[in-house]
């Protein structure tokens, strides 16, 4: 969301610092997954991600 918004202020003509932000967060969001599939106890279950209505009011937020 933050490279979405920060897109505005700079406009697109600068992609590259959105580039950069998006990958940040891909890199982020895979390593919560990795640490979070490992966990005994996870931070957030994962099963919430089998059930459609689940994954698309988490995706929503």
């Amino acid at each position: 969301m933050f490279a979405v918004t920060e897109a505005g202020k700079g406009g697109l003509a600068r992609p590259l610092p959105i580039a950069l932000r998006l990958l940040l967060f891909l890199v982020a969001a895979a390593t919560f997954l990795y640490v979070e599939c490992r966990a005994r106890h996870p931070v957030v279950p994962l099963s919430l991600f089998r059930s459609r209505s689940g994954s698309l009011t988490t995706a929503t937020g």
